[in-house]
């Protein structure tokens, strides 16, 4: 650490001032917004060096007050971290940061963060073809019964999505309508934009997801124009995770032509950040057109081919 930091850490230790603390809960809230619209990892040094500054501060004990704010700050920034390399294909990394998120919420019993923080831990084994851990993360959570609010929405949410990977439709059904009732009795306080957050085209994402693996392509091009209606157009990866949904309903349907169209358009739009998430997307598409010949195939197969080589560094 430099020098005039060391500073800054020093008087922090001794007293934390209202505006630091301002400025470091207004840094994690701006940072939970952006890490969804730029390339992540062009955060990950600010949020790794305020977590370590907040980290300072809670080296001697605060007044109480503080302390309790500190700690929800380093939680956000440790969310925020585990996002940023859960999108970079770090996932065991990912996981500590997660857990601290975790930890730290549970310590200060602030049981919303604690569970939009668990939504993001379980983000590492269902983007690892891993439904049966997904819910393994989940059920002791959902067990209890959490009924109402953004963060609960979110957890019922990616249960429907692992149940509509094992083929459980009855599950996919029930916590899709879960989470739609909790989402309808969040505060509007609680629908902010970003990763701090559980909103409709979230949601609506999930449900076209759930559609489109039960091979219901007109349900799964309504959920997904839903999704796509809602979604904030400087999203960086979950509206083209929308599109990529649509083109394998429409491949379902035989459509081959539109949905390379669609998923072309996709993974090259000047908006899509070529995450983990849509890098393993879209080669379940590619991989669904084995043995299928076609102009459109060979464009998508040109154009996509960032998407189907990205090796992250």
């Amino acid at each position: 650490m430099h020098e005039p930091g060391r500073m800054t850490a020093a008087l922090d230790v001794t007293s934390v001032s209202e505006r630091r603390l301002d400025y470091f809960d207004t840094l994690a809230s701006d940072l939970g917004r952006r890490v969804v619209q730029v390339p992540p990892r062009t955060l990950l040094a600010s949020a790794v060096d305020n977590f370590r500054a907040v980290r300072t501060c809670l080296s001697e004990r605060q007044a109480t007050y503080n302390q309790i704010r500190l700690v929800r700050v380093a939680g956000r920034l440790s969310n925020v971290v585990g996002e940023i390399l859960f999108n970079e294909g770090h996932f065991d990394e990912a996981r500590h940061w997660y857990m601290t998120a975790i930890h730290a919420f549970q310590d200060i019993g602030d049981r919303y963060s604690e569970d939009i923080a668990l939504a993001g831990l379980a983000y590492l084994p269902t983007y690892s073809a891993d439904p049966i851990g997904a819910l393994a993360v989940l059920s002791p959570r959902l067990d209890q019964k959490p009924m109402s609010g953004a963060a609960a929405a979110w957890l019922w949410g990616m249960a429907a999505r692992a149940h509509a990977v094992t083929g459980d439709e009855d599950e996919f059904r029930r916590c899709i309508a879960t989470a739609a009732t909790a989402l309808d009795s969040a505060s509007p306080d609680e629908i902010e934009f970003g990763i701090f957050s559980f909103r409709p085209e979230k949601l609506a994402f999930y449900e076209a997801i759930g559609h489109s693996l039960f091979g219901r392509a007109d349900q799964t091009s309504v959920a997904a124009h839903r999704a796509l209606s809602m979604y904030d157009p400087s999203e960086t990866t979950e509206p083209c995770l929308v599109r990529l949904e649509y083109a394998s309903a429409l491949l379902t349907a035989g459509e081959v032509d539109e949905a390379c169209a669609v998923a072309t358009h996709a993974v090259t739009s000047d908006r899509t950040y070529l995450a983990t998430s849509v890098i393993g997307r879209a080669r379940r598409f590619d991989a669904d057109l084995r043995g299928v010949s076609s102009r459109a195939v060979s464009v998508w197969r040109e154009q996509a081919r960032p998407a189907l080589e990205a090796v992250k560094a």
